[in-house]
């Protein structure tokens, strides 16, 4: 875990710095959640297809996709950082 603070007067352009140093992380954040729609997507289906089964058999049943990875954090109240990432 890397933490990071931006120590600049106020005008002095952090947001954009800020930016810029997080578009790959970002990016991949996209990338990570699409990735995981897909697979909370091919899980319905499939348990779809298990319920509608004949015997729904429990050693058939498909495993439910693991929660998203996230790889930040924006939010830093205490109560919600100290669940993080178990959430």
């Amino acid at each position: 875990m890397i933490w990071t603070a931006g120590i600049i007067r106020s005008g002095e352009r952090k947001s954009a710095a800020q930016k810029e140093v997080m578009r790959p992380i970002h990016v991949r954040q996209v990338e990570i959640a699409e990735q995981h729609r897909q697979r909370e997507a091919e899980y319905e289906v499939e348990l779809q297809a298990w319920k509608g089964s004949p015997k729904g058999d429990p050693d058939d049943k498909p495993t439910e996709p693991p929660p998203m990875e996230h790889l930040y954090l924006n939010d830093t109240h205490r109560d919600y950082s100290a669940r993080w990432p178990l959430m």
